[in-house]
C-alpha cells in the first residue's frame, strides 16, 4: 500500500519486485500489531527500510490491554509518526490487517470505536507523497 493514496498493493511477485525497485526514493514501512485475546495483552511494532532493503529504524511498544484491531492500528500510527519525524516523504505501507485498511480508508470513523486512532493515520499519511 503507497501511504501518500493508501492504494493496495500486491507484495512479492516479482513484477512488484522490480518496480518497487525503480521508485528509488521509496521506504518501505512494514507493520504489525497482536493481541492475546480480545481484547488481551498486546504489542505493537514495526521497521522502516530504504529503497535497497535497508534497516532504518524499528519500533515495539506494548500498548495496552486491547483488542489485536487496536493494535494493529497503534503500529500504523506510531510508524507513520516515526517516519514524519526522520523527514521520509515517500513510502509504501505493508500491513497484514484488512481491517485496518478499511477503516482508515472509510470516509467516517466518528461512529468508530477507535475514530480518534484511525483520524490520527489518516492525518499523518496526508504527510506523505
Amino acid at each position: 500500500m503507497s501511504v501518500g493514496n493508501f492504494n493496495e498493493q500486491l507484495v512479492g511477485t516479482n513484477k512488484n519486485k522490480r518496480k518497487q525497485r525503480t521508485q528509488l526514493s521509496s521506504h518501505r514501512f512494514k507493520t504489525d500489531g497482536s493481541a492475546l485475546g480480545n481484547p488481551g495483552k498486546d504489542g505493537a511494532g514495526g521497521l522502516i527500510c530504504d529503497s535497497f532493503g535497508n534497516w532504518v529504524i524499528g519500533y515495539s511498544q506494548k500498548v495496552s490491554k486491547s483488542t489485536s484491531l487496536m493494535a494493529e492500528l497503534w503500529a500504523i500510527r506510531d510508524g507513520l509518526e516515526i517516519a514524519t519525524n526522520r523527514g521520509i516523504m515517500n513510502l509504501i505501507l505493508e500491513t497484514d490487517s484488512k481491517a485496518a485498511k478499511i477503516l482508515i480508508d472509510a470516509a467516517n470513523s466518528n461512529w468508530h470505536l477507535y475514530g480518534s486512532l484511525i483520524d490520527d493515520c489518516r492525518f499523518l499519511m496526508g504527510r506523505f507523497r
